[in-house]
């Protein structure tokens, strides 16, 4: 709320101006007898203005309804009826001021009585909407009370009322302006609406009431005529400004929900993603695990050497699984030892029963230990599922300043239209039993990396994958001193 005074306080003069001076505008050219012509009496002048405030009412309930539409906030509901009424009445009223004869001049003084009540009965539904149920659809509510009051009026004028004594259509415009003045120290109570909205109400209430204290020109003094006008087209401006503001408002805010709702939804995407990538390579890892530990069980034969490799490599997957479930690290990358990164995920591999060439090279990159050997495992896992029967060779190589990561099979390659598809998240051939998770998941482990994931195309038949990752300052350092 605080942020909306705020945003509401800055732009209120600039939204009051447009309609204030596009009332002024259509005054000068109703008051000037140059262009109007000399027919134009001050009457019709007044029942022009009373015509374009009215509109301007109705144009208000339309934007205090859109912003009701936001909120949906019973208090603003009932001031959407009451605006929308007092419009249509007003409405109803210039299209009885068209045919004017005595029998709606002699009902002067009983129609402004009538008006008295009508205006209270809607500034009663306002200062009492916290107390009125809510649940109507306002502007159809709005309306209907504004048929219901221009139904009264016509009841009222087809009665055979004697005619008011002399002065009582002087005290009727009196108590309309009386009872505007009530409206408004009650709307100033009113704790319905913010003090913001709630001056502008008290104004626009004022002027508006003052003027109907004119809605018949040819009883009215001239003085009072005028200042009819003027009260009508600057009453309207501030209640259009006070409704446009709000709506924009509104539609600002709901515009500010979506882009929340957008971002959230984002990252508990991200987080999803980040889970199913994190399961993949828990139950990938799982699987080698439990290869490796029937191999330590149930084979005897397995020489020392091989046992304490594997003891080693299960010792080391366990520490990466435990890291992974606990979540990915944030900090930065720095050098690591491919030989010591890769040497536990072959050797879990080829527990499996994958038949992958590797030798040790010494290559230092930069990077995460965990990150990295979570990548090698996805695409040796992804050569065994489409190339089971084909050797795999994972090889170190430097190319263009990068240290290169390169898993290659002899399978049947991957198909020339899911090249593209295959990085993408649940992208995969028909045919796959995958889930488009891994190679996705280790895309975006390169790109945190500052490196990057590829599928060579030169690579002959089969599939080749390249990983590259920047070289390690101390990898730069070797190679300066011995060139």
């Amino acid at each position: 709320m605080p942020q909306l005074q705020a945003t509401l306080r800055t732009t209120d003069g600039r939204q009051l101006g447009l309609p204030t001076a596009t009332m002024i505008v259509v005054l000068l050219v109703l008051l000037g007898q140059d262009v109007a012509g000399p027919e134009l009496g001050l009457a019709a002048v007044a029942v022009m203005s009373a015509l374009f405030a009215d509109i301007g009412v109705l144009c208000a309930g339309i934007l205090l309804y859109a912003h009701w539409r936001v909120g949906l906030a019973s208090t603003t509901a009932w001031l959407v009826t009451a605006v929308v009424a007092f419009s249509l009445q007003g409405l109803h009223w210039f299209v009885l001021t068209l045919g004017t004869g005595p029998p709606l001049a002699e009902h002067a003084a009983w129609v402004a009585g009538y008006q008295i009540v009508a205006t209270l009965g809607l500034c009663l539904l306002v200062t009492q909407s916290e107390e009125l149920p809510g649940g109507r659809d306002p502007l159809v509510l709005g309306l209907l009370v504004g048929l219901l009051v221009t139904t009264g009026r016509m009841l009222l004028l087809e009665l055979p009322l004697s005619a008011p004594p002399r002065g009582a259509y002087v005290a009727a415009g009196v108590g309309l302006t009386l009872i505007c003045v009530v409206n408004a120290v009650a709307l100033a109570r009113s704790r319905a609406f913010s003090p913001w909205l709630r001056r502008r109400l008290c104004a626009a209430t004022i002027l508006l009431g003052l003027g109907q204290a004119a809605a018949f020109p040819e009883q009215a003094p001239a003085w009072l005529t005028i200042v009819s006008i003027a009260t009508n087209l600057v009453g309207a401006a501030v209640l259009v400004a006070a409704a446009f503001m709000l709506a924009r408002r509104s539609a600002q805010n709901e515009e500010e929900a979506i882009a929340v709702l957008h971002r959230r939804l984002e990252v508990a995407e991200m987080d999803h993603h980040d889970d199913q990538a994190r399961l993949h390579e828990v139950r990938a890892t799982v699987a080698g695990l439990s290869s490796a530990t029937r191999l330590l069980h149930h084979h005897s034969s397995i020489s020392e050497l091989r046992r304490s490799q594997l003891e080693q490599m299960m010792e080391a997957e366990l520490d990466r699984m435990t890291r992974l479930i606990c979540g990915r690290p944030t900090t930065p990358p720095g050098p690591v030892d491919l030989d010591r990164v890769l040497e536990p995920v072959v050797v879990r591999h080829r527990a499996a029963g994958r038949r992958i060439d590797w030798e040790p090279t010494g290559a230092t990159a930069l990077g995460r230990a965990d990150d990295i050997a979570e990548i090698v495992s996805i695409l040796l896992a992804n050569a065994q599922r489409h190339a089971a029967s084909s050797r795999v060779e994972l090889l170190v190589r430097t190319a263009h300043g990068s240290v290169e990561v390169v898993v290659g099979d002899a399978g049947p390659g991957v198909d020339r239209q899911l090249r593209r598809a295959i990085f993408e998240w649940g992208g995969r051939s028909p045919s796959s039993s995958g889930e488009g998770v891994g190679l996705a998941s280790a895309r975006l482990l390169s790109l945190d990396l500052g490196g990057y994931l590829k599928l060579d195309d030169r690579a002959g038949p089969g599939a080749t994958f390249v990983l590259g990752l920047p070289m390690a300052e101390e990898a730069l350092r070797d190679r300066a001193r011995t060139a």
